[in-house]
């Protein structure tokens, strides 16, 4: 009696799954963000500049040294290359002391080598950031692209490291700067992959 209903059942999924076809999709794709951050990076105002008094509202080009940041393997291991997925981006922050009481809009320029710090290399990050006077942090964001992303895993892969520069523009306000010779940018990024955990 309580056999035979069993029996039933056992039979009518053997023959749903026999009618099964084999490319049904048993695993969905879906996508998940990872949060990457690089070394912090600290750039120096030229130590030239002590001293020296910017009239009112006056506005001087300012390029920073060429700086180099080493990168470990964890980059190179994590072969998001053929995982990366629209959406993925690199949000870079640039900060300052409140005392540094200038405007500054720069361009960042992080790649493989200080001859690659132009506005042509394809796998150069390039991310121009705006900080106003009395702001201590600026924040913007750009697109990731697969070049960037190669870039920075050759260069972590053989233990290299990333050149990075600012190069803009600072102004002073009403009522003018006087350089202290300590000035200091911090410049901060953080790769957000979006890839693939299923296929």
């Amino acid at each position: 009696m309580t056999r035979r209903p069993l029996l039933v059942l056992c039979t009518l999924a053997c023959t749903v799954l026999a009618g099964c076809p084999d490319d049904l999709p048993v695993i969905p794709q879906w996508d998940a963000d990872w949060a990457l951050p690089l070394p912090t990076q600290s750039i120096p105002l030229d130590s030239s500049f002590g001293g020296i008094t910017v009239p009112p509202n006056t506005s001087f080009p300012i390029d920073f040294p060429v700086q180099q940041q080493p990168l470990d393997q964890t980059f190179s291991t994590l072969d998001l290359g053929e995982r990366l997925r629209p959406g993925s981006k690199i949000v870079l922050t640039i900060g300052k002391a409140a005392t540094t009481a200038l405007s500054i809009v720069d361009t960042i320029f992080v790649g493989e080598s200080s001859t690659a710090l132009n506005a042509t290399d394809p796998r150069t990050i390039r991310l121009r950031v705006d900080l106003a006077s009395g702001a201590t942090a600026s924040t913007d964001t750009i697109t990731i692209t697969t070049a960037n992303l190669d870039m920075i895993q050759d260069v972590a892969r053989f233990g290299g490291f990333l050149f990075v520069q600012a190069r803009g523009v600072a102004s002073s306000g009403a009522a003018g700067y006087t350089f202290t010779g300590t000035e200091v940018l911090t410049v901060r990024a953080q790769i957000i992959a979006r890839v693939a955990i299923a296929k």
